[in-house]
């Protein structure tokens, strides 16, 4: 029972009647059943399948049902249990529910925009299945509204929310750009665009960065921060053409990494098999000039990278290109790229960890991250105001701020406090691993070997091995042997198995290097060596066992334990990687890794059920496709840190959020098909 049913129930009546088109709306409801989203529409007139309406006061007649003026019709709204509407040739259109009436809503709003004086709807239209709608939209628009291309206009789009960069000063809006050392062409290229966009009341500021980045060139970017070139086609001036690339929405319209992976498995299910190329070529591009796929294409983010998808990526695009001479020469550009990525950043210090031959996340760089938001440090950062070498802050965010400023005078400074220096070194770390904030190691990221990351590598790996042992590689030479990359798995294999695998249990957990002990804090990350195939059948049965029991929740799998988070008595929804939260890049490799090791069932259940957890948010929440989800509750409704980023939105929802798109599609191609997701 809602809170609001809880009150107790009263009768309303409303009219409303607009110029133009007669609004009628006569309610006679209880407060419980303004939560019910009972969905029934009918049309009599001229036309049974189909109403038009004036578009100015169907919107001014919506807008009034809106009544705690989020600018969405939800359960959360007085909205009556039957609405009719009546146009100039007395046309009836009777809605029932909240569903009809959010989608009239959207499709009204897309009317006024377009300033169209009437919006014709048909019966079909708002009895669309939720998902079914949404799975149309995302193929048929939300993957094109959050594709850019930094190209003359598409620059213009790279506001960025996360720092000042895009503020507008004395009535200009100011933009950097930033183009690698060794590409002076794309220097050139933009260079020609400057007078065009001061023409827009936009002053863009090119800046080429120096031959090494070092952590202390980028902490002197503090307030110079910008988006970084990527990728692009052609060889010559003008004859450029930057390539194409899609965000994941909202606060991050950049080109982010592992985020990239997921959102490319939803272009290809799309039909957008180009798109999701490029997207693997501004990945090569981002590795041969600034060394390795980055966090995302800002310049806050050039020390850091996450989590390396690039070899599935790749394959995943490969294997839908026709098998033609073409597609063999962009495997091999991209793989030669990709093997660089694994030699130089994952398989060298201070990722690579000698004395156990597995790898670790290490986010490189200077005091504290550019991009977090205003007040994120404040609790964690009050033991340590009143240190002596900062004794002038005062307080938290003062403390910040002179740490911030003396790294930029001198970027040789050194944090003599070693928790101190340390905590930002773990702060660094946990976000190139993608999982900021978790409280999985206990705000130590760096100290840990992970599971997630070297089963990413054991699947870099295999694909090498597969890519020669299919012919598409040529063996031998800059590719290696099969017998090389055969032996590199096994190994790291028998390592994981020492390290990672708990057999009293039953499950992959990481390791403490500084502790040198396993860790016990159960993760969802535990699942990914059955994606990768890592495990024998029987531990694949022992981890789905334990896996299941300790992480599946009415919504999904949660990211985290809550035995966990009570063993060291974290608190509960504080951080948004950890239950009760749950996020789609771990659902989609949790349903791939059941099915195969032959857990179907499994399988179409925890797809099932997220399905049904975002069917119910689409329904009542006016399309609302978010970033992640609460799987206890079954909501959108996260507030942990900044919040969930797809909800906040005006009258439609135009973009959903990029790996949840995907998900929506996966899952249904899996409940239909059961099929492997590369």
């Amino acid at each position: 029972m809602t809170e609001k049913s809880k009150i107790g129930s009263r009768n309303l009546s409303k009219k409303i009647v607009s110029d133009g088109a007669r609004f009628l709306v006569t309610a006679i409801l209880t407060l419980s059943q303004l939560a019910c989203s009972t969905l029934a529409v009918t049309i009599n007139g001229s036309s049974q399948d189909r109403i038009q309406l004036k578009t100015e006061s169907l919107f001014d007649s919506l807008k009034a049902l809106d009544s705690d003026g989020d600018k969405k019709l939800t359960i959360q709204d007085k909205i009556p249990q039957k609405a009719k509407l009546t146009n100039a040739r007395g046309d009836v259109l009777v809605l029932k529910g909240v569903y009809p009436l959010s989608i009239l809503w959207q499709e009204v709003s897309l009317a006024k925009e377009k300033d169209q004086e009437f919006l014709e709807i048909t019966k079909q239209q708002l009895l669309e299945p939720p998902l079914f709608r949404a799975e149309k939209l995302i193929r048929d628009s939300y993957w094109d509204e959050l594709t850019r291309r930094l190209d003359r206009d598409g620059i213009l789009a790279m506001y960025d929310s996360k720092t000042d960069e895009g503020s507008s000063q004395q009535n200009q809006l100011k933009l950097r750009l930033y183009i690698p050392h060794s590409d002076k062409q794309l220097l050139t290229y933009y260079r020609s665009f400057l007078p065009y966009w001061r023409s827009h009341g936009v002053k863009v500021d090119l800046i080429r960065l120096p031959q090494q980045i070092t952590p202390g060139y980028v902490r002197q970017l503090d307030g110079r921060h910008g988006v970084l070139s990527l990728g692009y086609e052609g060889s010559n001036g003008q004859d450029l053409k930057p390539l194409p690339f899609v965000v994941p929405g909202g606060r991050f319209n950049e080109m982010y990494g592992w985020d990239s992976y997921f959102i490319a498995l939803g272009l290809i299910e799309s039909g957008k098999l180009d798109l999701a190329k490029s997207m693997v070529d501004n990945f090569v591009y981002q590795i041969e000039h600034y060394g390795k796929i980055l966090n995302a294409n800002r310049s806050y983010y050039l020390t850091r990278s996450q989590p390396p998808f690039t070899t599935s990526m790749i394959r995943a695009v490969f294997d839908q290109l026709k098998p033609n001479e073409q597609s063999k020469e962009w495997l091999r550009k991209s793989i030669r790229s990709a093997m660089k990525e694994y030699r130089e950043v994952w398989m060298a210090v201070p990722r690579l960890d000698p004395k156990t031959g597995l790898s670790r996340y290490y986010g490189e760089g200077l005091g504290p991250c550019p991009e977090v938001e205003v007040g994120h440090y404040d609790e964690v950062m009050k033991p340590f105001v009143g240190t002596q070498q900062f004794s002038k802050a005062k307080n938290s965010r003062e403390l910040i701020e002179l740490i911030s400023k003396s790294l930029i005078a001198n970027p040789q400074l050194n944090i003599r406090d070693p928790n101190l220096r340390e905590f930002f070194i773990h702060d660094r770390t946990m976000r190139e691993s993608g999982h900021d904030t978790t409280y999985r190691w206990h705000d130590r990221a760096a100290d840990f070997l992970t599971v997630d990351l070297n089963t990413l590598l054991f699947k870099t790996e295999s694909d090498f091995l597969a890519l020669l042992e299919s012919g598409d590689l040529p063996e031998g030479g800059e590719f290696g042997s099969r017998d090389f990359w055969r032996k590199a798995l096994e190994q790291r294999k028998a390592k994981m198995n020492k390290f990672l695998w708990n057999d009293e249990l039953g499950f992959y957990f990481d390791w403490d290097l500084k502790n040198n002990v396993q860790s016990d804090f159960i993760s969802a990350t535990g699942f990914y060596p059955l994606w990768a195939g890592v495990a024998d059948q029987a531990m694949a049965e022992r981890a789905v066992k334990f896996g299941l029991s300790e992480l599946e929740q009415a919504g999904g799998v949660a990211s985290t334990a809550l035995s966990s988070l009570k063993k060291y008595n974290y608190p509960v929804g504080q951080r948004q990687w950890d239950y009760p939260n749950a996020w789609a890049p771990h659902q989609i490799l949790i349903w791939q890794g059941l099915l195969s090791y032959g857990h179907k069932s499994d399988a179409l259940r925890l797809a099932q059920k997220w399905r049904d957890m975002i069917e119910m948010g689409i329904r009542d929440y006016n399309g609302t496709i978010p970033e992640k989800y609460d799987v206890v509750d079954r909501t959108h409704k996260v507030f942990a840190e900044y919040g969930n980023v797809g909800t906040d939105f005006s009258y439609i929802t135009k973009e959903g959020f990029g790996w949840m798109n995907t998900s929506i599609l996966l899952s249904g191609k899996i409940l239909e098909e059961g099929p492997r997701i590369d």
